[in-house]
């Protein structure tokens, strides 16, 4: 399932040597959902070509489901 996002929100992402590092999820970015939600309530999405963890509580609360044709 994809999203656009209404507001920015932050996202986690790992780099090379496992380190954590926060990225925001920006105004009006297509994000695309790639697991399902962990007990944590973190998700892994695809944005801008990378796999990041965010909440999906931030999701419901911040974006919009868009179809897939139009997330393309």
């Amino acid at each position: 399932m994809s999203y656009r996002a209404r507001e920015s929100f932050l996202a986690v992402r790992y780099d090379q040597q496992v380190r954590v590092r926060f990225t925001t999820i920006t105004a009006g970015a297509i994000i695309a959902l790639q697991s399902e939600v962990h007990p944590s309530g973190l998700v892994s999405v695809l944005y801008n070509g990378q796999i990041v963890a965010v909440f999906m509580k931030d999701i419901e609360s911040r974006a919009d489901v868009v179809e897939t044709s139009l997330a393309s």
